[in-house]
């Protein structure tokens, strides 16, 4: 639990939300971030660089896809309950999202290159 809220609050404290339109002239972009402690991008650029440093930590974690409360599609990163998502103020657990009006679409494997799969 120490471990989520520590990564959520490095990758938090230097993130810059810029869409990837306005970045790289794309819709959408996945990319590693190069500076954890600055990451200037969107929600796949912040949940990939704490994925990033809770693998450095030992940790097993997963990236969700879902749907926002308004219907846009957004990446979390997922430890255990908990989900460190950019539009919060801190780590929540994952019935919190839900009860939002989250709807969670699929997970990743534990792996980069596993298989994505549908959440029921």
């Amino acid at each position: 639990m120490t471990d989520a809220f520590d990564v959520f609050n490095r990758v938090k404290g230097g993130f810059t939300y810029v869409s990837d339109q306005e970045q790289y002239g794309v819709r959408e972009d996945w990319r590693f971030p190069n500076d954890f402690d600055n990451v200037v991008g969107d929600c796949d650029d912040f949940a990939i660089s704490c994925r990033a440093l809770l693998k450095e930590k030992g940790h097993d974690f997963r990236l969700i896809y879902c749907k926002t409360e308004k219907g846009g599609g957004h990446l979390v990163c997922i430890i255990g309950k908990m989900i460190l998502d950019n539009r919060m103020k801190f780590p929540v657990e994952i019935k919190y999202l839900t009860q939002k009006g989250y709807e969670l679409i699929s997970a990743s494997g534990l792996n980069p290159g596993d298989e994505w799969r549908k959440i029921l």
